[in-house]
């Protein structure tokens, strides 16, 4: 689904609509991918397919300012590591081939080889990410029944990351709800 398919999906411009809203009234607000497309969109970006789908494991990497960001700090600790591991370079779960430019006044906080646009702040509270953080394994394997991917290589780094992968999130979302 995307964001020009507003006929097809009505609630897209309502979701655009509360984005709105909600970062003029300061809220906190969490897009991911549609989601992050939605904001996009709705501060003013244009949004566009990709130069190629990007489905499974790969590295993004922070920005300047996301390795400064408060948020984007705990996505990039290893939990299970030696105290301190803090990487600019780590992989995260994809599953998209739209992408979006950064709206005026937002800051990029992560890029990524195939889409340089992976995440953005608008002001201190509204954050988007391409990439997603809220996957449980289980819907990673139920979304893989419908992409001709290589499914057994995403099904081996899953079962590989999955734990750290989890345990960094966590520590994003008790940050932003902080």
């Amino acid at each position: 689904m995307s964001v020009s398919e507003e006929d097809a999906y009505p609630y897209i411009r309502r979701e655009t609509a509360l984005v709105r809203e909600f970062v003029a009234e300061g809220k906190e607000i969490f897009g991911i991918c549609l989601g992050a497309q939605i904001m996009a969109k709705a501060l003013g970006a244009k949004v566009y397919p990709g130069p190629q789908k990007e489905i499974g494991w790969y590295d993004i990497e922070l920005t300047d300012e996301g390795v400064r960001d408060r948020c984007m700090k705990e996505l990039a600790v290893y939990p299970k590591a030696k105290a301190g591991d803090f990487r600019t370079k780590f992989k995260v779960f994809h599953w998209h081939g739209e992408t979006f430019d950064i709206p005026g006044g937002a800051v990029r906080l992560a890029k990524s080889e195939l889409y340089p646009h992976q995440a953005f702040r608008y002001g201190e509270g509204a954050y988007a990410f391409q990439f997603h953080i809220e996957v449980r394994k289980e819907m990673i394997y139920e979304w893989l029944k419908e992409e001709s991917v290589d499914m057994d290589q995403i099904r081996q780094q899953t079962e590989a990351m999955y734990d750290d992968y989890l345990g960094r999130a966590m520590k994003f979302y008790k940050e932003f709800f902080a």
